[in-house]
């Protein structure tokens, strides 16, 4: 009505005349002709039809630019979404709901364009009217939908303003809503009996207090993170399990994220399960040593709280990162992030801070085994050169393995799959860290570190620039750092540099075969169909050059062991 009324005023119309023309009960009205598909937005025929409405139903005597309210009421629809109906939907697509809309717009011109409402991809069906020759008050445009979502009306519910609309989607068994401008999401919660707000990927509705107490939980966290005690939690749970249950709070503008354990490993609350107490001890060792991460707040042993013990951690929202699309300053933030965080991990002292529970991580000579093994299964065609390295490699690290000290690693993470927070501000997250930070060989964990930085995001770069110097790549024209860039950055914040690390370039010669075999995968996913993308058969041309990058590296290995 306020949109009708802003245009009624500037064309210096009766208030209301436009309204009874949209709303006339009348089958070959202009609005309905056009809505069906019958004329376009610019068709003179319409103008004249809709001039003739004005006059007839307005009633509307004093002269009109009808042209004008065409525009007017083309700029009246309000076709992208607000946030929080938005939101709503995305929660309802994380429960596995089908959507539909049913426009209400005819063709814009004689190509017969439309308009959609923003985001459509939320949509599994857009209905249009004017493509199906129906108006919107017609049972059959409602039976399509129906039929299109492949769904009967019990199953479904329909919002709209407009009272003979819901009439019509009742008639056919659906649940139908009057929501206006008021909040959809809320008036949706009696129907399934939890909340549709504060979609997080990755997260579906908490729907009973067995789930989790928020009642309780919000209370607790009042009171020991000193929250206002008039902001509402709305919390959410993330799909993915690997060991424990994982949560996303949110208070206002504060996010926070909360591990509690498995309905299957409540134990006594004297005695916490390991992958609770333990993961916070280490998150609390991790970002006291300088890795990047987002900041442990508390842990809970009380069970009166959630009936088991959870932790709580600052949240940082993921964001997904294509190195090789980013700025050249964003890309050297992310390796610079990547080199500190190893370089602190690699320092902390696994005795003196009692994290002797972390888990051993798999020795190289398995590691190689491991490899070989899946490049058996993946094998496109011979590669002399891989073959080469494998037999070099295979002959020295047991020997190098013995005399490799042990630390804190990174177990198998790249660049890419850890990253969140923002792009200028990047973040390990407390999951990825307290998953996989395993005991092992920090060398190892360094030289797959970087080789994995460059190889996994700038693959055409180094085939073009076939550098003789390893350590020079990717090249010169690349944004990604070099390798010397990188190992200063690990040197510059506490790690060893490359002339004090024993065997460096064996270790780098094992990343880079690593690699290889990880390319060769790929590329055999696209040689058998499983894989359609073009870099997936680009990833062939890397791996004999990746294997000959090795070679070179070890060409003097026989004789050094």
């Amino acid at each position: 009505k306020s949109g009708t009324r802003t245009v009624e005023g500037e064309q210096n119309i009766p208030a209301g005349s436009l309204a009874k023309v949209i709303t006339a009960d009348v089958k070959d009205t202009a609005i309905r002709r056009w809505t069906r598909g019958e004329w376009h937005a610019e068709d003179a025929a319409f103008h004249k039809a809709l001039r003739a409405d004005l006059r007839r139903y307005g009633p509307v005597y004093s002269d009109f630019d009808v042209r004008a309210i065409v525009g007017a009421l083309l700029n009246m629809h309000q076709l992208t979404m607000s946030p929080a109906v938005t939101d709503a939907l995305l929660c309802m697509k994380a429960e596995g709901m089908r959507l539909a809309v049913i426009t209400a717009e005819g063709f814009l011109n004689a190509e017969k364009e439309t308009r959609r409402p923003e985001p459509s991809s939320l949509f599994d069906v857009v209905v249009e009217p004017c493509r199906e020759g129906l108006n919107k008050g017609s049972v059959d445009l409602y039976q399509l939908t129906l039929d299109r979502l492949g769904l009967t009306g019990d199953q479904c519910v329909y919002f709209d303003p407009y009272m003979k609309h819901n009439a019509i989607a009742e008639s056919l068994g659906i649940t139908a809503i009057p929501c206006g401008r008021l909040n959809f999401a809320q008036l949706f919660r009696p129907i399934v009996g939890y909340s549709m707000q504060g979609f997080v990927p990755g997260t579906v509705a908490v729907r009973n207090k067995e789930q989790l107490d928020v009642e309780a939980l919000t209370e607790f966290l009042q009171r020991r993170l000193e929250l206002p005690s008039n902001t509402a939690c709305v919390a959410r749970e993330f799909t993915f399990t690997h060991g424990v249950k994982s949560f996303h709070l949110r208070f206002g503008d504060d996010q926070f994220l909360l591990r509690t354990q498995l309905d299957g490993q409540i134990g006594a609350a004297e005695e916490p399960t390991r992958n609770i107490k333990n993961d916070f001890r280490l998150a609390q060792v991790l970002k006291k040593n300088h890795v990047v991460m987002p900041q442990p707040l508390v842990y809970c042993s009380d069970t009166s709280v959630l009936g088991r013990p959870f932790y709580v951690t600052e949240y940082a929202a993921d964001e997904a990162i294509c190195v090789a699309r980013l700025p050249a300053d964003h890309i050297a933030t992310l390796c610079q992030t990547m080199a500190l965080s190893q370089a602190s991990l690699h320092r902390i002292d696994v005795k003196d801070n009692e994290l002797d529970f972390v888990r051993k991580g798999v020795p190289l000579t398995q590691q190689l085994a491991n490899w070989m093994s899946e490049y058996d299964v993946t094998r496109t065609h011979f590669i002399g050169a891989l073959s080469m390295l494998v037999n070099r490699l295979r002959d020295c690290v047991a020997q190098v393995e013995k005399n490799a000290p042990f630390t804190l690693t990174f177990d198998n993470l790249r660049l890419e799959e850890m990253t969140t927070g923002t792009q200028s501000a990047p973040l390990f997250s407390v999951y990825e860290c307290s998953e996989q930070v395993v005991i092992g060989n920090p060398y190892a964990d360094l030289a797959h570190g970087f080789v994995d930085h460059f190889v996994h995001s700038k693959r055409s770069t180094i085939v073009e620039d076939n550098a003789e110097d390893v350590w020079a790549l990717p090249g010169p024209d690349s944004t990604i750092p070099t390798t010397s860039e990188y190992l200063t950055w690990y040197s510059r914040y506490g790690g060893g540099s490359m002339d004090t690390i024993p065997d460096w370039d064996l270790y780098v010669a094992m990343a880079f075969l690593k690699k290889a075999v990880e390319l060769q995968a790929v590329f055999y996913s696209a040689m058998t169909g499983q894989e359609t993308d073009e870099e997936a058969y680009a990833a062939g041309e890397m791996v004999e050059y990746l294997a000959e990058c090795g070679l070179r590296l070890t060409k003097d290995a026989n004789d050094d062991f």
